[in-house]
């Protein structure tokens, strides 16, 4: 199991695409992070797809999947607390750069897989809109 910290500055990076102490030259894109919208049934859940490695840089991409597909998508949890939330690191979501914490970062390049997309639900990102 691995492990990401601290929820709140989780959520900060998907819902702002990152923190405003960042300087400009490390502030990430500006843009306001889209999630894409979920059914109103509740049998979706955002999951990350950790993209292949092209360099140390970490790329993923943001996806819903069903859960009451057959079979249902796989899929791996990544639950975290450790490390201090308040040391930064960039990574790509959707195209977009992304401020993390700098153990989010490490554990997500970590579990990147060489030939394909690993798909990894993180309990923070916002399943409830």
């Amino acid at each position: 199991m691995f492990a990401l910290p601290a929820p709140r500055a989780f959520l900060d990076w998907v819902n702002t695409g990152g923190p405003s102490d960042l300087t400009q030259e490390d502030a990430p894109v500006k843009n306001t992070f889209m999630f894409p919208p979920l059914t109103p049934d509740g049998q979706e859940i955002r999951v990350l797809a950790v993209l292949p490695p092209k360099s140390s840089d970490v790329e993923c991409e943001l996806r819903n999947i069903r859960l009451d597909d057959t079979p249902v998508p796989a899929y791996e949890t990544i639950s975290y607390v450790w490390g201090d939330a308040t040391e930064r690191a960039r990574i790509t979501v959707d195209g977009k750069l992304v401020s993390v914490p700098v153990s989010a970062a490490n554990v997500l390049r970590r579990v990147r897989l060489v030939d394909k997309p690993r798909m990894v639900w993180i309990d923070c990102c916002q399943s409830a809109s």
